[in-house]
């Protein structure tokens, strides 16, 4: 009874029963039979016969290597110490130069039967004449079908000028051979052998029926037994470490050795099934054990997905849509979960986001009003700038009696007093920012006649759009305010333009004037606050503030000199909002 009790008071809805079972269901068989069957010991068998026979190739190939290398030697002591190789170089004489390939020929053919592998010994001189030697080993129709190839190499000077520095290999007539091609001066020396002559030892090496070894070329293409590779439809990699298995029908072990000496390595195919002949016991285990996992896989990938991955899925999706989009009304649909910890998760989560959004409202209509209290104060500190200027030009033009010219500087003055007094507000249109900055040019240009030149470029598609008030004003007030002399007249321009790829307007402001210096450049790209104890700059500062303000950020003011008028730049990137938004 206490048993009975004590079953009926599991949590089985607990994912801590559930994982358990599942983990049960899905390890224990393996354990069990991965207890009597182990892919270590197959493991341990391939890398024992890989690493056995990469010795082996490594032992052939260093005498293959070996070879070559005497060759090399071979070529360029002929080259270096023999006097007959030295007459035909210069060439000085017919009659010594025939002579002295008629000694060079008698010279090789004696020395070439040290070296039973290769075929070949040549020379071709800046005479156009081709010096064979051969060994017994190659047939007429290969000496034909080479020497044709070195002829039509010789007659390409771009090719032979490029050859490789060391052995490399070359398919004629479905054979491959390795050519070594020497320089010397206008004479080129080499020599050749069948890669099929280098196969002859390896093919004691006893590898079973179906193993074989060959030479494949950088490439990966084979160079010998091409038949067999195909028929076995084994795919040949070349960039591997110790060893890989491959094959369609049948499996293969595969083990390579690069030469040292050339563009060529050489590989063995040993079958799997070779390998394990004597382990029968262990692959009849094996194929039990990829049933087994065969049959359990799809069904611990259901249970965990049933009971597991879908509810976590559904609370990511959630999360990820709150993340990324911001939106607090998303809530955890919790019909069919049966799990309790899943139901308490999404419930806990459901209240959690219920709380938040009614912070995030409170916390938002509070920062909004704060933003826009502290807007206004940053707006009124520009406001009192330019009253003593105006009266001063006023008074000026009224002691020289230009009453047209005071009656166009009050209607600009009323105009300019209005859109002030409108900038209250967080945003205007940028034509009518652009109006007000050339109004406020007009006014200067009567304080300063003939001394003020601007040019105002913006696209039309932009004038409707929502821009911070006064933020261009600002930057011209200060272009006059330092730049503008009555020696020297001033250019400036603004530019307003689109940014391609992005929802962003460029506004750019320049002139010809002195431009920043490099304290100040320092000083205002930085985040530091630029305003001294008197209020100097203090434009700029509202600028930079009221753009975090208004854009969270997510716009930016770069200042500059320009490299060729030396003038001061100032380049403002804030996004495009939509009126309203």
């Amino acid at each position: 009874m206490k048993i009975i009790k004590k079953i009926k008071d599991i949590q089985w809805n607990s994912i801590k029963i559930k994982v358990s079972l599942i983990l049960i269901i899905l390890i224990l068989p393996l354990v069990s039979f991965l207890f009597y069957n182990s892919y270590y010991s197959i493991d341990v068998i391939q890398n024992q016969v890989a690493h056995s026979n990469k010795n082996l190739l490594s032992l052939y190939m260093q005498q293959v290597d070996t070879i070559l290398e005497e060759v090399d030697k071979y070529l360029i002591r002929l080259a270096a110490f023999n006097i007959d190789f030295t007459i035909i170089q210069d060439f000085k004489n017919l009659d010594e130069y025939h002579l002295a390939i008629t000694r060079l020929t008698n010279k090789i053919n004696e020395d070439i039967l040290a070296y039973s592998n290769l075929s070949s010994i040549f020379i071709y001189t800046h005479n156009k004449d081709l010096i064979e030697v051969y060994n017994n080993n190659s047939s007429y129709k290969e000496r034909w079908d080479i020497r044709e190839y070195i002829k039509n190499l010789a007659n390409d000077n771009l090719v032979l000028d490029h050859l490789p520095p060391d052995w490399y290999q070359k398919k004629i007539n479905n054979h491959y051979y390795l050519f070594r091609i020497m320089r010397f001066g206008d004479i080129y020396l080499g020599a050749w052998l069948n890669i099929e002559k280098l196969q002859v030892p390896l093919n004691l090496i006893k590898l079973g029926e179906k193993g074989a070894s060959f030479f494949v070329t950088s490439n990966g293409i084979p160079m010998t037994k091409s038949d067999l590779i195909k028929e076995t439809g084994i795919d040949i990699r070349f960039d591997f470490n110790d060893y890989y298995i491959a094959g369609e029908k049948n499996k293969y072990l595969i083990v390579k050795k690069e030469s040292e000496k050339g563009d060529f390595s050489l590989m063995v195919l040993i079958p799997t099934e070779k390998i394990l002949e004597n382990l029968p016991y262990l692959k009849n285990i094996t194929n039990i054990i990829i049933i087994t996992i065969l049959l359990l896989i799809p069904v611990s990938l259901w249970l965990l997905r049933r009971y597991i991955i879908s509810p976590l899925g559904k609370i990511m999706r959630v999360m990820e849509r709150v993340k990324t989009e911001g939106d607090l009304s998303e809530r955890v649909d919790q019909k069919g979960l049966i799990i309790r910890e899943f139901q308490i998760i999404n419930s806990t989560f459901n209240n959690m986001m219920d709380t938040i959004q009614k912070l995030r409202i409170d916390v938002y209509e509070e920062k909004l009003a704060q933003k826009r209290f502290e807007l206004q104060n940053l707006q009124l500190q520009v406001k009192p700038h330019f009253f003593l200027n105006t009266l001063n030009i006023i008074y000026s033009l009224s002691r020289t009696k230009k009453f047209d010219k005071i009656q166009e500087m009050i209607q600009l003055l009323v105009q300019y007093f209005r859109y002030m007094f409108k900038s209250s507000t967080d945003m205007v249109l940028l034509k009518d920012e652009v109006k007000h900055v050339e109004n406020y040019i007009r006014i200067q240009q009567i304080r300063f006649p003939d001394s003020l030149n601007y040019k105002i470029e913006v696209c039309e598609d932009l004038l409707d759009i929502p821009v911070p008030p006064l933020i261009i004003q600002t930057f011209v007030e200060n272009i006059i305010k330092h730049a503008v002399t009555l020696d020297d007249e001033i250019y400036f321009e603004v530019r307003i333009e689109k940014l391609e790829k992005v929802d962003k307007v460029a506004i750019i402001i320049r002139d010809n004037g002195e431009g920043f210096s490099a304290e100040q450049l320092l000083r205002l790209n930085s985040e530091e606050n630029y305003n001294d104890d008197s209020g100097k700059h203090i434009g700029i500062y509202n600028v930079k503030q009221r753009l975090d303000l208004l854009y969270d950020g997510n716009a930016s003011i770069l200042f500059a000199n320009d490299n060729n008028t030396g003038g001061a730049v100032v380049k403002m990137i804030i996004p495009i909002k939509k009126i309203g938004g």
